[in-house]
């Protein structure tokens, strides 16, 4: 009796152990094969084979897809090997993605927003509608990767590699490349505002139909496999070897980057320049007759410059000067109160002067020559280096010469 109740212990100890083992293996089972089933309660599907552009609710490869809305759990499941997620619509601003592969994900209509993404490789990823504002991506590679219709608003893609990139029809505003690689990629019908592209490579790169507006090109390269419209071909010409002297009556420069351009002694009659950056050009001389400036930001120093017939409106940043003198030149000053005015350097020919108060005016190296000053004050007025000739009209009894005008003849 004795021995049958030992017998049948042993027998259940021996069972219990059995079964605690089996339980211990298939818990161990499980932990190695979590990968395969991760995500799985979120779509809740089979899979099909791998494929290059990922369909929500499928998997790729090991890693199952999730639709948006999207969490970071989601996200730090498949960390750092994220490669062929689908986050379409998904709202990740904010998020640290730095040193995850996302190589080929379907990120489309996605917004990132403030998003790190430094070390991150996004080669092939497809951001087509996708919104990246303040995104840091220096240095990252977005090699084959599609941007189609994307926003990018001051997102940092210094040194960053896109070569072959599609950026059809994407905003780029604020947008830092430079020193990127753009060789090969596709910017057609894109519109570039204020992007820097200082030391890009765009050699390869189709720009047809592309807007630059207000993008500096002096430093791009550009070669003969470009495609660019002659337009901005045009201005990048123009900032790397200046204009001075250069007949570019009635061309279109609305939206260029021109600061700091030579334009000394231009012809720009009947420009357009709307829109355009000028700040710091050198513009002395230059005929600006009839130009479009309607936006434009033009240089303080604008001596000698002929704006007779420039279409000029509040949205047209210029000094206070120069804007009298537009109005001068181009509406008349008949009977006009100039008094103590800073015309010095101003463009006046056939200005209508007649009967203006221009007492104690700065009229200093002013082109008069034909002017209409009949019956007005000049008082005071310093008229030292001023040029006239035989069709400038003065006041009665008024002498030029002792005023230190200085008579020219015919052109």
């Amino acid at each position: 009796m004795k021995n049958n109740l030992q017998f049948k212990r042993k027998f259940l100890w021996g069972s219990a152990l059995i079964i605690l083992g089996l339980a211990g293996l298939c818990l161990l089972s499980l932990w190695f094969i979590r990968p395969l089933f991760r995500g799985f309660v979120i779509t809740g599907q089979p899979v099909p084979p791998p494929q290059k552009t990922p369909i929500p609710g499928q998997e790729i490869g090991r890693q199952f897809i999730v639709s948006a809305p999207l969490n970071n759990e989601v996200l730090e499941d498949c960390f750092p090997d994220c490669a062929y997620l689908d986050l379409s619509g998904a709202n990740l601003a904010g998020l640290d993605l730095s040193w995850v592969d996302l190589t080929g994900a379907n990120l489309a209509g996605a917004t990132l927003e403030g998003v790190k993404l430094r070390k991150a490789t996004l080669e092939e990823v497809n951001l087509q509608g996708a919104r990246l504002y303040l995104v840091n991506l220096e240095g990252v590679s977005l090699h084959d990767a599609n941007l189609f219709g994307a926003a990018l608003v001051n997102t940092n893609l210094f040194k960053a590699s896109l070569v072959g990139t599609n950026l059809q029809g994407a905003f780029l505003g604020g947008v830092n490349l430079s020193r990127a690689d753009l060789s090969q990629a596709d910017l057609s019908r894109a519109f570039l505002y204020r992007t820097t592209l200082s030391g890009a490579n765009l050699s390869g790169a189709n720009l047809g139909e592309a807007e630059l507006w207000r993008v500096y090109l002096g430093e791009v390269r550009i070669d003969e496999t470009t495609n660019i419209d002659d337009k901005w071909r045009l201005v990048r010409e123009i900032v790397s070897q200046g204009a001075p002297g250069r007949d570019l009556s009635g061309v279109d420069l609305a939206g260029a980057a021109l600061e700091a351009t030579n334009f000394y002694g231009a012809n720009l009659s009947g420009a357009n320049l709307s829109e355009a950056g000028l700040i710091g050009a050198a513009m002395g001389e230059a005929n600006l007759s009839d130009a479009d400036l309607r936006g434009a930001t033009l240089p303080v120093g604008l001596a000698g410059a002929n704006l007779k017939g420039a279409r000029i409106d509040e949205t047209t940043q210029m000094d206070e000067k120069w804007r009298i003198v537009w109005e001068i030149v181009s509406q008349g000053a008949l009977n006009r109160d100039l008094a103590q005015v800073d015309l010095e350097g101003a463009f006046l020919r056939e200005a209508n002067l007649k009967g203006a108060n221009l007492a104690g005016a700065d009229l200093r190296q002013t082109d008069l020559t034909g002017a209409d000053l009949r019956e007005a004050n000049l008082e005071m007025a310093d008229l030292s280096g001023a040029r006239y000739d035989q069709n400038t009209k003065w006041p009665a009894g008024f002498d030029p010469a002792k005023s230190g005008a200085v008579p020219v003849g015919p052109e």
